[in-house]
């Protein structure tokens, strides 16, 4: 019996670790208009979709979507909807400082000058669940991928998920690069890199760390030159 209550202990003790680690995402039956922006979705069955909404926090395959933008502060009106890919249309500056200024939402080119575009992809190794990732890069044969960055979203682990394009994203194989310091990123990128000892050889002598757009783009970049096309 003890060792029961001990065991019940030690896992909400667990449990309370990795949610102060990780964080708390919430999403409510109610929604502010303010979160809604336009968007695209390619559905699991390949049929595309506009509307509005946004990532949803609580669930990496899902969106939020609704088929019109809100009219009132408040809405119910919205469902979680399973995507293959989506892209949704902001300005990430607006949304940044809302909270501050009360800049009104447009579906102005002008206005919206930012693009989220995020694949559900598979197969991440070392238990992380399959789900959606945003692209962070592409090239004409890599694609890299990173944790999406949204209000609500907590994100502390620097994952990079690589793929190449043999195959559409969902069936393409994915590995990951753990970048949350330069021994995981060196361990990680020489498992992933194998079969490549150019690549190997640049990366032992501090190549492409720490996790920057410069440093990913010239990863994908040497990738595709040393390993793919000679």
């Amino acid at each position: 019996m003890k060792k029961i209550v001990l065991a019940i202990i030690l896992s909400c003790f667990i449990i309370g670790q990795v949610k102060a680690q990780f964080g708390s995402r919430v999403l409510n039956d109610e929604q502010s208009k303010a979160s809604f922006v336009k968007l695209t979705y390619h559905s699991m069955n390949d049929s595309v979709v506009n509307g509005y909404g946004f990532p949803n926090p609580t669930s990496i395959k899902h969106i939020v979507f609704s088929k019109e933008r809100p009219t009132e502060k408040k809405t119910k009106d919205w469902q979680s909807i399973k995507v293959k890919y989506a892209e949704f249309y902001y300005n990430k500056l607006a949304m940044q400082t809302r909270s501050v200024y009360n800049i009104k939402y447009s579906e102005k080119k002008l206005f919206l000058t930012d693009t989220l575009r995020v694949y559900y992809i598979k197969g991440k190794g070392s238990g992380i669940s399959n789900g959606l990732e945003a692209l962070s890069y592409e090239n004409n044969n890599v694609r890299l991928y990173e944790p999406i960055r949204w209000e609500g979203f907590n994100v502390y682990a620097k994952l990079v998920y690589m793929q190449t394009k043999n195959e559409e994203p969902i069936n393409s194989k994915t590995h990951f690069l753990n970048y949350n310091n330069q021994k995981a990123f060196m361990r990680s990128s020489k498992r992933v890199f194998k079969g490549c000892s150019k690549l190997v050889q640049k990366i032992k002598k501090g190549a492409y760390f720490p996790k920057s757009r410069k440093n990913l783009k010239q990863l994908a970049d040497d990738y595709e030159s040393l390993c793919m096309l000679n």
